[in-house]
């Protein structure tokens, strides 16, 4: 029988060959069909990623990485994502100076959250983590030229590096107590750790999570990244906005000994939820609508996650992303769009 155990490698890889491919074409003045082929990757990845979701949903652990059926799920969301986004970038962008750049940061962003999913060390965890920062920080600066888009980039990597040195210490601290540095190890050894340990971990871990998704008082780096192009906002809110809530359901058996912190989660939440609300009514552009909606909708998911509903916390990150990518994606600036976006009661 043939063994499986290096499929979930294959759709890492994929968008590291359309960078590749993009860093070819660029020079030969070939970028648009190096942009369509890159996007036949994601489809196929995709494909992939479905079919091990339904018949190898779990993979033993290789090279610093664990196949789980929430890694898969979420490798799903991320391709069908990238696909969709990249479809419709080909004619948003076209005629754009920084055409080959931008499918090249996109499918390096894709590839460092695919990491991210299946990591099970803590080292490539962080590594990918921190390239995914960075790859997005440089999509928000797409024209550095532009003073707005310049800025927009220093405020995302403040915040995004705080949430980044809170984590990392947080997990070190977890590897040097549990004296491992695999993840399910750390989870494993967590139920031997004192109380205080736990806190300390936990804390970080817990605001790390709120900067990245952009929750209150930590949501100026998202309304301000909107003067990035359109697509990147769409997968931004479907990717890596969506990983505050995926960290907390990954590091839950760290926080499931600390019920005051599950509490505060849930204050979390509802606070999100009600000022996204209030400000998403009284906005005029349609990118800061959204991304106010964006708000409120994760503050649901901190209340499903306090509450110990990790599937209905899991299935709204995944509905919410693929819904609020549309609407990124459908959206124009007019009076006309975005009274007709009100309407819709969905988000």
């Amino acid at each position: 029988m043939v063994k499986f155990t290096e499929i979930y490698f294959i759709p890492i890889i994929l968008p590291l060959i359309a960078c590749l491919i993009h860093l070819v074409c660029a020079p030969k003045k070939r970028v648009d069909l190096g942009a369509r082929f890159s996007s036949y990757l994601m489809g196929s990845g995709l494909i992939i990623t479905l079919f091990c979701l339904k018949f190898r949903p779990v993979q033993p652990p290789l090279f610093g990485f664990l196949a789980t059926q929430l890694s898969w799920l979420l490798a799903a969301l991320i391709l069908f994502m990238s696909w969709i986004v990249q479809r419709f970038s080909i004619r948003y962008m076209h005629g754009d100076l920084y055409f080959s750049r931008f499918f090249t940061l996109l499918n390096g962003l894709t590839a460092s959250l695919l990491c991210f999913v299946f990591s099970n060390h803590i080292f490539i965890f962080l590594l990918s983590l921190g390239i995914s920062y960075i790859f997005l920080v440089r999509l928000i600066v797409h024209k550095s030229a532009w003073k707005a888009s310049k800025e927009s980039g220093v405020v995302a990597l403040n915040y995004l590096g705080c949430s980044f040195a809170l984590i990392a210490g947080a997990l070190c601290f977890l590897a040097y107590q549990t004296g491992s540095h695999s993840l399910s190890l750390i989870f494993e050894n967590t139920k031997h750790l004192s109380k205080w340990s736990l806190l300390l971990a936990s804390i970080p871990l817990f605001i790390g999570a709120l900067i990245l998704s952009a929750a209150f008082p930590f949501h100026k780096w998202l309304l301000s990244s909107l003067n990035a192009p359109t697509p990147i906002s769409a997968f931004m809110h479907a990717g890596l906005v969506n990983g505050g809530g995926i960290l907390l359901i990954r590091f839950f058996p760290i926080y499931r000994e600390l019920p005051a912190l599950m509490e505060i989660l849930i204050l979390c939440g509802l606070v999100n939820t009600i000022v996204g609300t209030f400000w998403k009514l009284i906005q005029s552009d349609i990118k800061r609508l959204l991304a106010c909606s964006t708000m409120a909708q994760m503050g649901f998911v901190f209340m499903q996650i306090g509450l110990g509903l990790f599937p209905a916390a899991i299935a709204h990150l995944c509905w919410h992303g693929m819904f609020k990518s549309y609407l990124f994606l459908h959206a124009k600036h007019g009076s006309k769009k975005t009274a007709n976006i009100r309407k819709m009661k969905l988000f």
